[in-house]
């Protein structure tokens, strides 16, 4: 508990926050993902070939579902509607975003870097 820190009393400053972090994500996301399948390492050709690939694609897809309901929880928080908990869910689904960002380029740098 910050004093003096609402984000239910300033819901249209949240709200434009999390559109334009969601927006921006998803655009770091396709980078990602189009620098993932172009590479040509060793150890991402064995995880093609062992057929992982599809479980790596998967967690990028679902990063993209979950900053698509991120950007919309920021469009209700712009809007005048009065839900409950919006403010709250918004802030755990950014929370946990980014917290899955920051595996998917932790095993990025791993998958794409050259063996020594």
């Amino acid at each position: 508990y910050i004093p003096g820190v609402s984000f239910s009393a300033h819901r249209d400053g949240l709200g434009a926050t999390l559109s334009s972090y969601a927006g921006t994500m998803i655009a770091i996301l396709i980078a990602a993902l189009t620098f993932l399948i172009g590479s040509r390492t060793r150890r991402l050709a064995k995880i093609r070939e062992y057929g992982y690939m599809t479980s790596v694609v998967i967690v990028y897809a679902l990063s993209f579902v979950e900053l698509g309901a991120l950007f919309f929880c920021g469009l209700l928080l712009l809007s005048s509607i009065s839900g409950y908990m919006i403010p709250t869910i918004a802030i755990g689904i950014a929370s946990a975003s980014f917290i899955h960002i920051c595996i998917l380029v932790f095993q990025l740098y791993n998958l794409t870097r050259e063996q020594e």
